[in-house]
C-alpha cells in the first residue's frame, strides 16, 4: 500500500500539488489499540484515592471530579461490567476535554450509572497502563463487553451519540461467566478511524 501511496504522491507533485499533508496523513499509524475481538488487558490503571492530588492521574485543568477515575479496568472486567475506556491527554488534546465532559455526563446518567464502568486513562499520568495496552496516538475509545472482550474501537474524538448505541448493545447482553477468546476471534463490533 505504501508503494501505491508514493505513486499517487509523485503524480500529485508532478502537477504542482503539495504533498506535505498527504505524507503526514499516509504515514499515520492506526494500529495503536488492541484489536476488536481480543481480550482487553487486565490493567490496574491509576484511580483517584482520598487525599490524592487529581493532577497525579489527569491533566484536565480544572479537574472534574467524577466517575472516570474510580475503578480499574481489572475491577470492571472481574465484576462483569461493560466498560468504556478512553485514552487521551487533555493537557495537549483539546478534543479530549470535550469527550471527557461527555463521558462524565453519560457515567452519571440514570441510564448507565452503576451498570457500565467509564474509565479515563491519561497518557502523561499513567504511562504503565498506556504501555500495557500498547496505545499509540490519541484519543482512543474502546468498548469492552462483560467477558472482557474488546468489541468496539474509535480512533479520534468520539461523541456520546456515536457510542451510546454500542453501550446499549453491551448492557443488553446477558452476564455470562468469562470465556476464553482466542486472539484472532471474529470481530463483533466495528473500528471507527478518523484522521
Amino acid at each position: 500500500m505504501k508503494t501505491r501511496l508514493l505513486q499517487i504522491a509523485a503524480v500529485l507533485f508532478s502537477i504542482g500539488i503539495s504533498t506535505t499533508g498527504f505524507f503526514l496523513i499516509s504515514s499515520c499509524d492506526f494500529s495503536g489499540f488492541p484489536a476488536v475481538g481480543t481480550k482487553a488487558p487486565l490493567t490496574d490503571n491509576k484511580v483517584l484515592k482520598e487525599g490524592m492530588n487529581p493532577a497525579e492521574i489527569c491533566t484536565l485543568d480544572p479537574f472534574v471530579d467524577g466517575p472516570l477515575h474510580q475503578i480499574t479496568v481489572r475491577e470492571a472486567i472481574e465484576a462483569h461490567l461493560p466498560l468504556v475506556v478512553m485514552f487521551g491527554t487533555p493537557q495537549h488534546c483539546t478534543q479530549c476535554v470535550e469527550q471527557l465532559h461527555g463521558l462524565t455526563a453519560l457515567a452519571l446518567s440514570d441510564k448507565y450509572h452503576g451498570k457500565v464502568a467509564f474509565i479515563h486513562i491519561d497518557a502523561y499520568q499513567d504511562t504503565k497502563t498506556i504501555k500495557q495496552w500498547v496505545i499509540k496516538g490519541e484519543p482512543w475509545t474502546g468498548l469492552v463487553d462483560r467477558q472482557g472482550v474488546i468489541r468496539f474501537v474509535h480512533h479520534g474524538p468520539t461523541m456520546n451519540n456515536e457510542i451510546t448505541p454500542e453501550i446499549d448493545q453491551l448492557v443488553a447482553e446477558p452476564v455470562n461467566p468469562p470465556q476464553a477468546v482466542p486472539a484472532a476471534a471474529p470481530a463483533t463490533g466495528a473500528i471507527q478511524k478518523r484522521t
